[in-house]
């Protein structure tokens, strides 16, 4: 929740008014049990949805046991180790994504597959190979003059997505390498207005995603 206000109480129990701060409070002695955290200098940290989708990218921190610096929420730890029973899981993952100064800006709401047994190697590598093919295909459409196409970031994780779970279950690294070079290259062909470019430049463009 971006903006987590602080609620006043009445000697009846009833909420007499509301404090806010902005960016919203952080509790950082208390942990919520539905909200992931990142492990911070000052403590845990709430993770707060920034973007107006879940994508793979935010899958991780949201559900994997053994990550990094992110923690997932404690409902999730405590479902699996009293009811999980090695069948397939999903999570519902939701939030508000912030605006500009940390206001709540949209609801977001997706369900995402929880791996309890996803090596988290793998996924460290596939996700790195992902941010690399973003800030290339980014770089190739600034090439071309593109730089402020509106889009094709979403495109890119939306249409990878299901692909990324299957290679993550298969532990299929070689193919996501594949999936990513060609969803790169379809994307900067979709959004290169190649009549308005010089084609010298969209091929040198073109041929660094390849």
């Amino acid at each position: 929740m971006p903006r987590r206000v602080r609620l006043i109480r009445n000697d009846d129990g009833s909420v007499s008014h509301i404090k806010r701060r902005h960016g919203g409070t952080e509790y950082l002695e208390w942990i919520h049990p539905l909200t992931p955290y990142r492990q911070a200098k000052e403590g845990l940290v709430a993770l707060k949805l920034s973007t107006g989708h879940i994508g793979f990218d935010s899958w991780a921190g949201v559900t994997m046991l053994e990550w990094t610096s992110i923690m997932p929420a404690k409902i999730v730890n405590e479902y699996i180790e009293r009811r999980w029973e090695e069948g397939a899981l999903r999570i519902r993952a939701c939030g508000w994504a912030l605006g500009s100064s940390g206001e709540a800006a949209s609801w977001i709401e997706r369900t995402v597959p929880l791996m309890v047994d996803a090596d988290s190697d793998l996924v460290e590598e596939l996700l790195e190979q992902a941010e690399s093919v973003r800030k290339r295909l980014g770089a190739a459409l600034s090439k071309v003059g593109q730089a402020s196409a509106q889009g094709w970031v979403t495109r890119l994780y939306a249409n990878l997505e299901h692909r990324f779970f299957d290679h993550v279950a298969q532990k299929n690294n070689e193919g996501w390498r594949t999936a990513l070079r060609k969803e790169a290259l379809t994307l900067f062909d979709n959004f290169t207005e190649t009549h308005r470019c010089d084609p010298y430049l969209a091929a040198q463009a073109r041929a660094r995603l390849a």
